[in-house]
């Protein structure tokens, strides 16, 4: 028997919390405004998480949050604020809780052709290769974010069900050498739950877009203290055969996370790594180059200079496959 926990579903009072797939394949975000209305439901395991998604997935004007409300009678009408705004005077709404559940967001996995979009298995296979160990023994729920099937790569979120709860914190640090988007351990943050909507004549590439994976029921956690001030890394110079996926991912996710100033020299730095590794990976230099525009495109938006950026992958991709890095085999 595990312990109960809630997870706070917030409902906009207008507009989407779900992608929308145009006809000429243009990706609308989402429209939502700030304010919400939410419900906060009882989960006691992996089994009502995964009833709650399956509810969740056609409602495109949901998604749900870690935060806990500061008073769950007043739930209509609020924003997701964890501190009163200074400028409006709207009181904060929400507080931070640690959670028995835990959603990871993983997006733009690097996706080998011999794997198809449908097979959530298979793209799965190729997230969980990235996580640390107990990830790959624990059941979890995986489901096909909006972008998937849509946007290059394996793109999906995995939720677990913990040991003991966990703050946005430990989860930071406990995730912070994979390549999982860190925001959403944060108390008001989305997570996205619709699956997209799609305009009349655009076609599903994943029919199913929720999958239940085996494993033990429960994730053990590990000690999350604040690691020490000082640690060192070496450089990379040779690559386990099945580490090369989960290499390529970490390589861009950097990218996605660049700051302004920074998205040149990752951008480089990325093509150059991913040049390397291209042929031991499996992927074409179309399949790689797409992938690097896509995240760099992730980081910066509409500042990206696509077609400086396009030359910059390109000359990286040359270069790096110049000098293919050494695969370890493993016996």
């Amino acid at each position: 028997m595990t312990a109960a926990d809630h997870v706070t579903v917030l409902r906009s009072r207008g507009g989407r919390l779900a992608k929308l797939i145009q006809a000429n394949g243009v990706i609308l975000g989402y429209t939502a405004g700030k304010w919400f209305d939410f419900e906060v439901c009882r989960v006691g395991g992996l089994a009502d998480l995964e009833s709650l998604l399956c509810r969740l997935a056609p409602r495109a004007d949901c998604a749900v949050i870690r935060g806990e409300p500061i008073d769950p009678a007043a739930c209509r009408h609020v924003r997701r604020l964890l501190h009163p705004d200074r400028e409006t005077g709207d009181p904060a709404c929400f507080r931070e809780v640690p959670r028995h559940w835990l959603a990871l967001d993983m997006d733009a996995v690097p996706r080998p052709d011999s794997v198809p979009t449908h097979d959530l298995a298979q793209c799965a296979a190729l997230a969980l290769a990235s996580l640390p160990p107990a990830f790959r023994q624990a059941s979890c729920i995986v489901q096909a974010t909006g972008g998937h099937g849509f946007k290059p790569g394996a793109r999906l979120r995995l939720w677990y069900w913990l040991a003991r709860p966990v703050s946005g914190a430990e989860a930071k640090r406990w995730l912070r050498q994979a390549p999982v988007d860190p925001a959403v351990f944060r108390a008001v943050q989305p997570i996205y739950t619709a699956a997209p909507v799609l305009a009349r004549g655009v076609a599903n590439p994943c029919s199913v877009r929720l999958l239940r994976l085996p494993g033990s029921e429960i994730l053990p956690v590990p000690d999350l203290s604040p690691p020490a001030p000082h640690r060192s890394a070496s450089p990379v110079t040779t690559v386990a055969a099945c580490g090369v996926l989960p290499k390529l991912a970490e390589v861009l996710f950097r990218v996605r996370m660049a700051p302004e100033g920074q998205r040149h020299a990752r951008l480089l730095g990325a093509a150059l790594t991913v040049g390397r590794l291209r042929l031991a990976a499996g992927i074409s230099q179309d399949e790689a180059s797409t992938a690097l525009l896509d995240a760099v495109k992730t980081a910066g938006g509409h500042a990206v200079d696509e077609a400086n950026a396009t030359a910059t992958i390109a000359w990286g991709l040359t270069k790096g496959a110049e000098r293919p890095l050494k695969i370890e085999a493993r016996s």
